[in-house]
């Protein structure tokens, strides 16, 4: 079984150059972004296969 690696969304700027709103924005217009993980009670990521998928199908399109 393989492990999932997450990346918190408070990261995901620093990481993907995509602001938060931008992230909820497309979380509830795009059903192809990857969705929000529970990682904790105060906690939540996106696992970076899927973003990293999504990211590379959108710079085919």
């Amino acid at each position: 079984m393989s492990q999932q690696t997450f990346i918190r969304l408070k990261d995901v700027p620093e990481r993907y150059g995509l602001a938060l709103t931008t992230v909820a924005h497309l979380q509830k217009s795009d059903p192809d972004f990857p969705r929000t993980v529970k990682l904790g009670p105060r906690c939540a990521g996106l696992m970076i296969e899927e973003m990293e998928k999504y990211l590379e199908s959108r710079k085919q399109k």
